[in-house]
């Protein structure tokens, strides 16, 4: 039979760690808890022991007694809720066991759950009662009505108390539990200047999880880093590891000597103190053969190798990007203004040159068929009207200019070819007298004087419109880097890098980071620094403000590229500027309302140019959204991503330092963050380094 059940854990306290001891227990609770004569479903709880230390295991038990009638009659799957439990960490252990029992000729069906749990402060301790919910048919044909029923077991209460202080050892920070102590080092051969990590494991049955970190001394420069948790829950007893990191600079050559790491535990099967101990560790250090310019360190993997070089040049702090400046949005919804402006110019513009064709009118009459007369009157207009000088008489240059100025290719044309005769005419040996022709020129003339537009004017409009939003640009470029002191703390911060303290230039890095935040400098030797400690996630981190902020820089990129593989880092970034974006949307936008000025219709240019605008504006907003990066967080530590906000909830994966989740919201002190693929859980929120903001 299968039960719905939100897992239980279970602990054997006071004794030594027994097997048999729990079965016997099992046996114990089975037995006394036998449901009275008649009934047909029971739920029974116990702890064993319920006196405990604060920090010692104790065993949890739930006991659901089910008869063969009552199972034979279920709808469904019952389903069991733990009690409630305040100030106790609980974890799951093995599969619930399964026994039979027969009583007064009743055989029930027995499912035993167990839940290990630890009492975190002193004082007594109640659980709540676990209920049972179960559906019955009402009776013996299957579509007989549903009954829901449930059962509920007693509260339980365990008393929890200190350790005792007589023969606590100094160091002494509130392990409990049965533990040994390891240490190992990821190089026998170290450098001067160039770290390495020290790695001290503590194994052995308790909460490993809550376990404080020891105590290492050493003469040269540690930096706590992180730290590792890995449980075991199949046995009676709740078993694990957690492994703690230090990152360690020497600072001189020689033999340096790890003295033994000294931990200090309460042992709750003996109720004495005992002292892990490590064996000592000796690492050899060798004189650096030059000063790093370039950090390569080994990553978590033994494939995860990052190369990557400090920037020296500090050129500040960047501006504001386009799409940020209230002025640059102000100049885009001004150009529909100006557009129009420019189109009843011009059509006033049109309406006089059309006046001062009229006044020409009786004067190509009155020329009757004289060809020079008709040839130096007409290019007397084009001269006004296109506003040309000499080089009018040029007839190949005249026509390029006719279609400057907006005449259709066929009326150019046309005049073109009409000119040509009045000037063959005109330079003939003989005078001809054309009577046609002043007609065809009225003809054409007027439709010149409608179809051309003032060519200056248009241009100087265009280049007016253009430099407008290109002074926006100038002013962002002349404003992009800001200098000032923090130059010299940028210039002793690679100083310190140079010379190993890398600790100290990081320190500087940052703090340039969080008074200068658009300084991607900063930040990325921030994360350069970070790496050469054996801080994944501050590598990452720096490294991904650096790359936001400039999303074209090639070493910030290549360096979270070679990570990406090993590293999870999710979310990249588009190498798309964004001031480039949106000088390309205020081009498209300029041009649409431009081309709508000189044609007076919206023609398949000026729709073209202004939709390719309105995209580009979306592309903008997305884009910057994407940098910004407001809901991203890097995971600072590996480990376990939980189904729920508590210690005690299912483990559902795993996710690595230097990580990048997407924080979906925060409850307590966990926060629920997106994994890569879609995948959601929960991470404690000191694991969790948001992405610096502007």
């Amino acid at each position: 039979m299968r039960l719905a059940f939100l897992p239980l854990l279970c602990f054997l306290a006071a004794q030594a760690p027994d097997p048999e001891r729990l079965k016997d227990t099992l046996s114990a609770l089975v037995r006394q808890g036998t449901p009275a004569p008649g009934v047909m479903v029971a739920v029974r709880a116990a702890a064993v022991p319920d006196s405990v230390y604060v920090g010692q295991q104790a065993t949890y038990q739930v006991a659901v007694y089910i008869s063969d009638e009552i199972r034979l009659r279920l709808r469904r799957n019952p389903q069991i809720v733990p009690g409630e439990m305040r100030s106790i960490i609980a974890f799951d252990l093995a599969q619930p066991v399964l026994q039979e029992r027969f009583e007064l000729g009743t055989r029930y069906q027995v499912h035993v759950y167990r839940r290990a749990v630890f009492a975190v402060a002193p004082g007594i301790h109640t659980i709540a009662p676990s209920r049972l919910s179960y559906t019955l048919r009402s009776g013996p044909s299957l579509f007989s009505r549903d009954e829901s029923r449930s059962e509920a077991s007693d509260p339980i209460r365990i008393v929890a108390v200190e350790p005792p202080a007589a023969g606590r050892p100094t160091g002494y920070s509130g392990a409990v539990g049965r533990f040994a102590a390891e240490i190992r080092s990821s190089a026998r051969h170290a450098t001067v200047g160039v770290p390495f990590t020290i790695t001290v494991a503590i194994a052995g049955a308790g909460n490993v999880a809550m376990l404080p970190r020891p105590v290492l001394q050493v003469r040269a420069e540690a930096i706590a880093a992180g730290e590792r948790v890995e449980l075991d829950t199949n046995g009676v007893v709740l078993r694990g590891r957690k492994e703690f990191d230090w990152v360690v600079t020497p600072r001189t050559p020689g033999q340096l000597a790890i003295p033994p790491v000294r931990y200090p535990y309460f042992d709750p099967y003996q109720r004495r103190y005992a002292t892990a101990v490590t064996p000592e560790l000796t690492v050899q250090v060798t004189a650096a053969a030059m000063r790093p310019d370039t950090i390569a360190r080994p990553a978590e993997s033994p494939n995860d190798r990052i190369v990557t070089a400090l920037r020296r040049t500090f050129r500040g702090a960047l501006g504001s990007p386009l799409s940020d400046r209230p002025i640059f949005w102000l100049c885009m919804a001004s150009i529909p203004g100006i557009a129009m402006t420019v189109r009843g110019m011009w059509q006033v513009r049109q309406r006089r040159a059309s006046h001062s064709r009229r006044q020409h009118q009786p004067e190509l009459e009155a020329l009757g068929g004289d060809a020079a007369a008709l040839r130096s009157a007409c290019l007397a207009f084009l001269r006004q009207r296109l506003r040309l000088g000499n080089e009018i008489s040029e007839l190949t240059l005249l026509e390029r200019r006719l279609r400057l100025a907006g005449v259709s290719e066929t009326t150019a044309q046309e005049t073109i070819r009409l000119l040509k005769l009045l000037e063959a005419a005109a330079f003939a040996p003989y005078n001809p007298t054309m009577p046609d022709v002043a007609a065809e020129a009225e003809r054409l003339l007027d439709a010149v004087d409608r179809e051309a537009i003032s060519v200056p004017s248009a241009w100087l409009t265009v280049a007016g419109l253009f430099l407008a939003v290109a002074a926006i640009s100038v002013a962002q470029a002349a404003h992009a880097f800001t200098r000032d002191r923090w130059s010299e703390l940028f210039a002793d911060g690679v100083v310190a890098f140079d010379s190993g303290r890398f600790v100290e230039a990081r320190q500087s890095f940052r703090e340039i980071g969080q008074r200068l935040p658009r300084s991607p400098d900063a930040w990325f030797n921030y994360g350069v620094a970070s790496w050469a400690l054996g801080d994944t996630g501050g590598a990452v981190l720096g490294w991904q403000r650096s790359v936001r902020l400039e999303p074209w820089a090639s070493d910030a990129r290549r360096a979270l590229r070679t990570l990406a593989p090993g590293g999870g880092v999710f979310y990249p970034v588009p190498p798309f500027p964004l001031d480039l974006l949106a000088v390309a949307t205020a081009l498209a936008w300029l041009a649409g309302w431009t081309y709508w000025a000189k044609a007076g219709r919206l023609s398949g240019f000026a729709v073209s140019s202004l939709a390719l605008a309105l995209a580009l504006a979306g592309t903008v907003a997305l884009q910057r959204e994407t940098l910004a990066g407001r809901d991203l967080a890097v995971v600072a530590s590996t480990g376990a991503v939980r189904s729920l906000p508590a210690m005690g909830s299912d483990p559902i994966g795993s996710v690595r330092s230097g990580a990048v989740v997407r924080i979906v919201g925060w409850q307590g002190g966990w926060g629920n963050v997106l994994l890569d693929g879609g995948h959601r859980g929960w991470l404690e929120a000191d694991r969790l380094a948001l992405l610096p903001a502007d």
